[in-house]
């Protein structure tokens, strides 16, 4: 018997890889006549340099085309639950999967006000002297983080959960002067205080409400 819910699933899989290529293709456009006027020159140097400076300039176009189609089009959940295999789920895949473009071809080789500026581009609400040391965010329409927060190495910000044939989406609030420590996760739905320190490698649930302390474990606690 036919899984409507897997053949739904492949189906979005299959459109994505074909924007997906589309999307690479034309933020390929303006990097290759680029990088043919340093070919041009015939010096290895300018050669190698045009190269370089040709990715940074592919990266920085991927940024702006995918941002421009996310919001265009509404290619974004709001909060809510949605059933896994209908359109909600689709639109969720395709957004995940146009964000993962940047995020895997671009984002690692950055510094954090690239990430910053990618993460506004998708509609977060980011503070003043913000760091974010991850390319790990999800669902960045959904994220708030307030003044002279530190979001350290690979920490994983989730506005989603994938929970039985439930999709949950919900908002992660993250406060002033926060510091989440490196390979924490935060789930969607947390609310992270003003002040609160989060150790490495801890992990915030669904809909935690951390207040200003330092806390830590799998799940989170009080420490002190």
């Amino acid at each position: 018997m036919v899984n409507l819910n897997e053949v739904s699933l492949f189906a979005g899989a299959i459109l994505l890889y074909i924007i997906g290529s589309f999307i690479i293709a034309i933020s390929l456009i303006p990097s290759y006549f680029l990088f043919m006027q340093f070919l041009k020159t015939g010096n290895l140097f300018l050669i190698l340099f045009g190269f370089a400076f040709s990715y940074f300039v592919f990266g920085i176009v991927l940024m702006f085309v995918v941002a421009l189609l996310v919001r265009l089009f509404r290619i974004r959940l709001m909060p809510g639950t949605y059933k896994i295999g209908g359109k909600e789920s689709l639109i969720w895949l395709l957004n995940a999967g146009f964000i993962s473009l940047v995020r895997f071809l671009f984002l690692p080789f950055t510094r954090s006000s690239i990430n910053i500026l990618f993460y506004r581009l998708l509609g977060a609400k980011i503070g003043k002297n913000v760091i974010i040391n991850t390319t790990c965010v999800y669902d960045a329409h959904l994220l708030e983080i307030g003044d002279n927060s530190v979001i350290g190495g690979d920490a994983a910000i989730i506005g989603h959960s994938a929970e039985g044939n439930k999709l949950i989406v919900a908002p992660v609030k993250i406060g002033k002067n926060v510091s989440i420590g490196q390979y924490t996760t935060v789930l969607p739905g947390a609310v992270i205080e003003d002040g609160a320190i989060i150790g490495a490698m801890s992990l915030v649930p669904k809909f935690k409400r951390v207040k200003k302390g330092v806390w830590g474990g799998v799940p989170i606690r009080r420490i002190k």
